[in-house]
């Protein structure tokens, strides 16, 4: 379906998930490798209709493992953070 804001589509490339429209400038990526998980089709199509993944194992910012969500910080460049599950 189409991106709000610039109408492309989401396209899988070698690395990531990138917009269609790229070629007029947007800016949208979600790299295939993100907080040390990789990234699957069905992922991304989750993320993309909730702006969250499941629940999954990562790894944050300082290298730690950690169990949490990616939650879709910007959705017109792609952006993620990651949301630690509270323990």
């Amino acid at each position: 379906s189409p991106r709000a804001g610039c109408r492309g589509s989401i396209i899988r490339g070698k690395r990531g998930y990138g917009c269609s429209a790229y070629k007029t400038g947007c800016t949208f990526v979600i790299w295939k490798d993100s907080f040390g998980a990789s990234l699957t089709d069905a992922a991304i199509a989750y993320l993309l209709k909730h702006g969250r993944t499941a629940l999954m194992r990562l790894v944050d910012e300082q290298g730690r493992p950690v169990e949490g969500r990616l939650v879709l910080q910007d959705p017109n460049t792609g952006q993620l953070r990651l949301e630690p599950v509270s323990s």
